[in-house]
């Protein structure tokens, strides 16, 4: 699938999965340089260094996926972008100047008291990784992702662990960061695999069943020899029979969203997004950015309508209960709270074409 035709959601998730690929990878190399049975003393801080420019480097990728998520899924994402637009440069600016100076092994509390440009770099480190894993935490509690929480909660320690300077703690600290990191990984590539479906769905062309046109040859019309036919008694059917019939054909079952000021929404079969721009002119203008560009869907089948919610920052409730990312079938007469700021009632009704008098 082309870049194009994803979602900023689709496009997002990866730019923060592909964060965790950078971060897996620094957390090894901090456990290594922790690790003299392993790597030899004179390694360590090469491999120190490399790893906390690797950690800069996966901070880079997860701002740019907040960047991409931020319009789809409200403020709170937005407010954390500018944090990382900013501190990320300033993280990058100190650590090159406590390289510069020189690092002398093994880092500990006393060695960063001593030495104020990697103390504030250690600073910067550890606010933005905790303000990674509070993105992750705020993203998981809207995706509603068990895993992602999990994930976002073992990268906590960490950034603590690595300024002890105590091997031990660092190595412990390290392997729940790959834990945690590997968890992220995993939960945003079955979350991708699902925002992609959705669009493939919505993109999918509608495919109606034409029945094959039956046409008659001139050489297949067998001869026959002209006969008379015989008269045969008329059938009248009775009038309430006739009544019956054009009744029944002039009932037809219509789909519609019933909303504020007017608002209809006609609905028919097949996948369809519902979200801001369905709402422009219908609400009040200062509501709308509380609704997400892709709010919440609608499944049309044989069997019914069903709707389910997009991971919208404020939710979507039926009757009264916020769904999730499961379909839910629509009864006639469902109320729809769109962010609790747009109401909107299902209407699934036989609507009766009129009987002509006979």
């Amino acid at each position: 699938m082309d870049g194009t035709d994803m979602s900023e959601l689709t496009r997002g998730l990866r730019k923060l999965r592909l964060s965790m690929i950078p971060m897996l990878l620094s957390g090894i190399s901090l456990a290594l340089a922790h690790t003299p049975q392993v790597l030899p003393n004179e390694y360590s801080i090469p491999v120190l260094i490399a790893s906390a420019f690797l950690c800069i480097v996966s901070l880079a990728f997860f701002t740019m996926g907040i960047s991409s998520i931020c319009e789809s899924l409200g403020e709170i994402f937005c407010k954390l972008r500018r944090l990382f637009k900013y501190l990320t440069p300033a993280l990058l600016i100190f650590t090159s100047i406590s390289i510069f100076y020189g690092v002398e092994g093994p880092i500990g509390i006393e060695g960063l008291v001593s030495k104020p440009p990697l103390l504030i770099a250690a600073i910067f480190f550890i606010i933005l990784l905790l303000l990674m894993a509070y993105s992750f935490i705020k993203l998981s509690s809207l995706l509603g992702s068990r895993s992602m929480m999990l994930g976002s909660a073992m990268i906590i320690p960490s950034p603590f662990a690595a300024i002890t300077g105590y091997d031990t703690g660092v190595i412990m600290g390290s392997a729940l960061g790959i834990i945690g990191s590997l968890i992220l990984m995993l939960t945003l590539t079955r979350l991708i695999r699902a925002e992609i479906e959705v669009v493939e769905a919505e993109e999918a062309p509608q495919e109606y069943e034409e029945e094959p046109e039956e046409v008659s040859k001139l050489e297949e019309i067998p001869k026959r020899p002209l006969e008379v036919p015989r008269r045969r008694p008329v059938e009248v059917p009775r009038r309430e029979e006739i009544y019956e019939g054009i009744h029944v054909r002039a009932e037809e079952k219509r789909a519609r969203l019933l909303g504020p000021n007017g608002l209809t929404i006609e609905l028919e079969l097949g996948v369809r997004a519902f979200g801001r721009r369905d709402f422009v002119g219908y609400v009040p203008e200062e509501d709308l950015d509380y609704i997400s560009r892709r709010h919440f869907e609608i499944k049309g089948t044989k069997e019914g309508y069903f709707i389910r919610d997009l991971g919208s920052l404020n939710g979507t409730w039926v009757n009264g209960n916020r769904i999730g990312r499961e379909f839910v079938k629509l009864v006639n007469g469902a109320v729809i709270d769109v962010a609790e700021v747009a109401r909107l009632r299902f209407s699934y009704e036989s609507e009766d074409l009129g009987v002509p008098e006979i």
